[in-house]
Order: structure tokens, then C-alpha cells, then sequence
């Protein structure tokens, strides 16, 4: 059985640390410099949305318009400007195989079922979530006649895993080999950072990454010239212990940019080395790297600081806070529980 060709990836060539586009042996460079991840990843998108689409049918009846162009349109147009590269990549991915030669007027929920089937309900639901955006979208600036209904998967419960004091010292001890995984579980469990923007830390002033600055005490989590998206990425007041890491680290990285390093280099996962850390420190399968946002978001929740505090600190809305971690507050339901005691 001749083996499965793999989709359309995005490679880092080791000559000239650029991003190009691997296609069953095909090499299309994206222009992108190893620090510019983001743009390559839209890159990515948009040959993905073009390989698939037929000649622009601009606005018309569902029969007759293409999803690849509803796609393209999205990726070229809408999606650099409101939505994450690296996301929208992703779960384009995931519609083109199955969806990529259909017409909009396809879009039932029949064959929402099929697409979802063989995938993870947060993996299908997220991919139609893109493709009803997408088609929102065109028929927003173009028209579309009829405009199609999703049928959705269950939206999954979100995950709330984070680690007892105990079980992070475990996990920081299994990374003790792997100086670039140690600094990463410090900073996510110290500030609450999402991943990405870990990795992108740098020493020094940048417009397209986060940086540090140790003589105001600030974690910049996104640079001046990054466009803005759902997810924030507010600046954060350093911990007096994280700030004393910070410090040590950047006198022994003479001349490295990245605060997350290997060998001086940048790191684009920390997946592979993470899985293997939990697996030394006994953990369940059930903590990835997100859950030391997780982690991060509880602890201040359970040492009582004010939500409003925790909300601008790990940058989340207030409602999120209340919604998923609110019960680890030590004022939680107080004076329900109180007065049904005095009744």
C-alpha cells in the first residue's frame, strides 16, 4: 500500500534560516526570515486556499462558488488582519482535503457530520468554525445566494489541568537537563504566558516578539509592530523571582537574542521535549504546555488576589476568570455557604 503523502508543511532551511513551503518534494520559498514565523504561516495559508481554488467567482449562488475560493478569499483578504495566521493554517489544513472541490451549496449538515468524523470534536468544530467564518465573510463582501447553515460538534468542556506545587517541582526537575524547557515551565508558571509567546521572548527591544525588560521589570509578551488578535497579550510587572532568573540567565546568553534557546538558536516547539519531561516526572497525559497557564491563573486565584489584578496580569477577560477558575477563589460562594450555615 503505497504510503500517505503528507499536506503542504512549512520547513526552516538550515542554510539561510528562511521558511519555505514543502509540497511532496517541491520547495516554494515564503520570503520569510526564521524570525517572521507568522508571515510564513500566512504564506502557508494562502498557498493552501490558491492550490485548491478555481478561477475567482466573485459573489453568486452557492452552486457555483468554490469553498477553495470562499478559502482563498478569507486567507487574502480577512484573516491577516483580525484572526491568527498560525491558527487559521491550521485548520485550512483540515477543510481543503475533504471540502477543497466542493461548492458552498455542499455545506449540510450531513456533510458536517462526514467532515468531523475520524477527528477530535475540538479539532472539527474549530475547523467549521473557520470555514463559517470564511464563508460569513465572502458573503459579507460579495454575496452569496443561499447563505449555508453549520451543523456544529458539542463545543468540548475546556480543559482546566494545572499542577500542584508538588507535581511543577516535579516537572521542573525532570527538565533540569534541558535548559530551554526549564526556562519556559518558569516563565509559564510564573506569569501565566501562553506558549507562543514564551518562545518568542527576546533580550532586547522587538517589533515582531515579545521582550524583557529588566530595568522597568516588564515582560512585553508582543512586540510594537504585531497585529493584534483575540488572544491578549498584555505587558506584565516581572515577579520578584522570575526577575532574578531572568537576570541570571541574560549574563550567561552573551549575544543570544532569545530568551527560550537552543544553542543560541530560537525554538519553534517545545512540544517533544515537554512530553517527555512529564513522562520522567509521572504525570498524566493530561498536562501539556497550556496547562501552566492553567496553573499560573489558579495559584493567584487561590492566594485571593483581586480578579481584576489576575485578568490584566495573565491578560483575560474578567468573565473567563469567573467562568473557569472562580471557584479556587478563597471568597468563592462565602456568603451563600454563610448564610445557609446561620439559617
Amino acid at each position: 500500500m503505497p504510503r500517505r503523502a503528507e499536506p503542504p508543511r512549512l520547513y526552516l532551511r538550515k542554510d539561510d534560516r528562511t521558511w519555505i513551503i514543502r509540497d511532496r518534494g517541491k520547495d516554494l520559498r515564503t520570503g520569510c526570515p526564521e524570525s517572521e514565523r507568522e508571515r510564513a504561516e500566512t504564506r502557508l495559508a494562502e498557498y493552501l486556499a490558491e492550490k485548491h481554488a478555481n478561477k475567482p467567482a466573485k459573489g453568486g449562488k452557492s452552486d457555483t462558488v468554490s469553498i477553495a475560493e470562499v478559502l482563498r478569499v478569507y486567507v487574502m483578504e480577512h484573516a491577516p488582519t483580525t484572526a491568527d495566521p498560525k491558527l487559521v493554517a491550521r485548520f485550512i489544513e483540515y477543510l481543503i482535503p475533504y471540502w477543497g472541490e466542493k461548492k458552498v451549496s455542499s455545506i449540510k449538515g450531513a456533510t458536517c457530520r462526514k467532515f468531523a468524523e475520524g477527528k477530535t470534536p475540538a479539532i472539527a468544530r474549530r475547523s467549521l468554525e473557520t470555514l463559517r467564518a470564511a464563508v460569513n465573510y465572502f458573503h459579507k463582501e460579495y454575496g452569496l445566494d443561499p447563505v449555508p447553515a453549520f451543523t456544529m460538534p458539542t463545543k468540548a468542556t475546556a480543559r482546566e489541568r494545572w499542577l500542584t506545587r508538588d507535581e511543577a517541582a516535579a516537572l521542573l526537575w525532570a527538565a533540569r537537563r534541558t535548559p530551554h524547557l526549564q526556562r519556559f515551565i518558569v516563565i509559564g508558571l510564573y506569569t501565566g504566558t501562553r506558549s507562543g509567546a514564551i518562545l518568542g521572548l527576546k533580550w532586547l527591544p522587538s517589533i515582531d516578539s515579545g521582550w524583557i525588560d529588566l530595568e522597568a521589570g516588564v515582560m512585553h509578551r508582543s512586540g510594537a509592530g504585531q497585529r493584534k488578535t483575540k488572544k491578549r497579550q498584555p505587558p506584565a510587572k516581572l515577579p520578584p523571582r522570575l526577575a532574578v532568573h531572568l537576570r541570571r540567565w541574560k549574563s550567561m546568553d552573551k549575544g543570544i537574542k532569545h530568551v527560550v534557546n537552543w544553542n543560541g538558536s530560537s525554538v519553534q516547539s517545545i512540544k517533544k521535549a515537554f512530553r517527555s519531561a512529564r513522562k520522567n516526572a509521572s504525570l498524566s497525559p493530561d498536562v501539556i504546555p497550556h496547562s501552566l497557564r492553567h496553573t499560573a491563573v489558579t495559584w493567584l486565584m487561590q492566594a485571593g488576589v483581586d480578579i481584576w489584578q489576575v485578568a490584566g496580569f495573565v491578560g483575560m477577560t474578567v468573565e473567563m476568570l469567573e467562568k473557569t477558575y472562580g471557584h479556587h477563589s478563597p471568597t468563592f460562594q462565602k456568603q451563600a455557604s454563610e448564610a445557609i450555615r446561620r439559617a
